[in-house]
């Protein structure tokens, strides 16, 4: 007669091993194969789910798989914590976890453990300690690329919801004040960076759009998220805009095409742009990331100019993947 599995006591999803013999759970119980094993002395019963994750989503999953082992003050934090607060890095998904004082950095397999040297406040974010954004870009700007800082800057100083009513993460204001006064490693790229981000962009392509105009002596020419109006009345909003030469440079991103309404309001808006007398240049990824200089020609045609190479354009300018 097969022996009867001894049955869990009530836990959480994740749960220490420590605390689930405590509360009555056999060792043996613990090595169940339906249990997760993802850090030592953590047991879990959530698999990843079916579909895509964002990258968002697989940080958060991976901080609550860590969450049992976490100490007092210890938070999630460099590149990790970045993502948590919903910047679209391209980055290796490692989970990189901070201690404060008095304790060591965390060593576990699969962890990049570090120690703050005075005490820093954490936010919580889906019950998870994380860094401050502030923080977090600091902690990342000894291994993150220029471009990716500007990504990530982007985003943490970019209003949200409707009409930008919800305020950003930081200001850009405060961020450029403790970038300032950043002496770690690191410290230049990252001031660089501040100098090259705006307040505006919507999507990591619509940066990556910008900084390669940028890279090529363009981008000062426009606005972001400029406003149209003829005598009709609005028109709408769009990326890159230069009313002195009446153009538009639009990010033409999967969404657009993906969305039936949104395809044709953006179909409606571009027509009533081009009625009002602005040349429009639709930009798609490929564009973007594979032919940069030949996407940043058309666009100094339309302005009647010529490129002028930026000294880091070399670092401005997207990888393909």
């Amino acid at each position: 007669m097969p022996r009867r599995r001894t049955p869990l006591p009530l836990l959480p999803l994740t749960f220490s091993v420590n605390v689930a013999l405590e509360a009555g759970a056999t060792r043996g119980a613990l090595r169940n194969q339906s249990l997760l094993a993802p850090f030592h002395g953590v047991r879990s019963s959530v698999s990843a789910p079916p579909g895509v994750e964002s990258t968002r989503e697989q940080a958060l999953r991976a901080a609550r798989l860590i969450l049992p082992r976490l100490r007092a003050g210890e938070a999630i934090s460099h590149t990790s914590a970045l993502l948590i607060h919903g910047c679209p890095l391209r980055v290796a998904p490692d989970l990189h976890v901070t201690a404060q004082p008095p304790f060591t950095r965390t060593r576990a397999r699969g962890v990049h453990g570090h120690e703050w040297d005075s005490p820093t406040p954490i936010a919580i974010i889906n019950g998870v300690p994380v860094a401050f954004p502030e923080t977090a870009l600091l902690q990342s700007a000894p291994t993150l690329p220029l471009i990716e800082q500007v990504v990530a800057i982007d985003h943490l100083v970019r209003p949200r919801g409707f009409a930008g009513r919800v305020p950003a993460l930081t200001s850009a204001e405060s961020l450029n004040t403790s970038v300032q006064g950043f002496r770690g490693r690191g410290a230049r790229t990252l001031r660089i960076a501040v100098e090259l981000a705006r307040v505006g962009a919507e999507s990591r392509m619509e940066t990556l759009t910008r900084l390669m105009l940028h890279a090529f002596g363009l981008a000062d020419s426009f606005e972001l998220q400029g406003e149209l109006v003829d005598t009709d009345g609005r028109i709408g909003r769009f990326d890159l805009v230069n009313r002195a030469r009446m153009t538009i440079v639009e990010f033409d991103g999967d969404q657009h095409r993906t969305s039936k309404a949104q395809y044709e309001k953006d179909i409606w808006r571009l027509d009533r742009a081009r009625a009002a007398g602005y040349r429009v240049i639709r930009l798609r990824s490929a564009d973007v990331v594979h032919h940069p200089r030949e996407a940043a020609t058309r666009v100094a045609l339309a302005l009647g100019v010529g490129l002028r190479p930026h000294p880091l354009a070399k670092s401005l300018l997207a990888q393909p993947t």
